[in-house]
């Protein structure tokens, strides 16, 4: 009997330590929002990047029907809903202006600083969540010394009105990528 109560209390202290975050996760990188859109909201993160080191990162963008299950309020009529990513843009110069102004176009090594969408709307009935994930690059202008590099990603959330008509919202998300570890904020997990 006491073997079983080791064994036991063993998976225990594995399982505890299987759902808590490593001790080496990075506190300035992850984190999620949400803002209304539409008769829903976008859930979307990570919402920091770190470190910037050039590598692409998915944004995984989800819009949740009001009528889904656990929301506050819903209409739960089955009609058609959208999300349409209809652009990506950031702060930053990227093209140098020839007095060290700038951080330079996208290499062909490199390529652009985003994509994974073609501002075509995806779809689905009421009350399923519709989920996007373009990507955006874990960089920012070393130049820009106190400036984070802040994308913005614009998109559109639709409900079809009494008349069968798409009334999209558009509402900008933003995604940061801090110059360094001073200017971050930690954010939850």
């Amino acid at each position: 009997m006491r073997l079983f109560n080791r064994g036991l209390m063993a998976a225990s202290i594995l399982a505890a330590f299987a759902m808590a975050p490593p001790a080496f996760a990075n506190p300035f990188d992850g984190g999620q929002a949400s803002i209304p859109c539409g008769d829903g909201q976008i859930v979307y993160g990570p919402i920091q990047l770190w470190p910037p080191n050039h590598q692409q990162r998915m944004i995984t963008i989800t819009y949740i029907d009001n009528s889904a299950t656990g929301a506050v309020q819903g209409d739960n009529d089955g009609d058609q809903e959208s999300l349409t990513i209809d652009s990506i843009t950031d702060n930053q110069v990227s093209d140098d202006d020839g007095k060290d102004h700038g951080c330079g176009p996208s290499s062909k090594k490199q390529g652009p600083d985003w994509g994974g969408f073609d501002s075509q709307p995806l779809t689905a009935l009421d009350p399923q969540n519709i989920t996007a994930t373009p990507w955006v690059r874990a960089e920012r202008c070393a130049r820009d010394k106190s400036e984070p590099r802040i994308y913005s990603i614009t998109v559109s959330c639709g409900d079809p009105d009494s008349n069968n008509t798409q009334n999209p919202t558009t509402v900008a998300l933003t995604v940061t990528v801090p110059h360094d570890r001073r200017h971050a904020e930690k954010v939850n997990r």
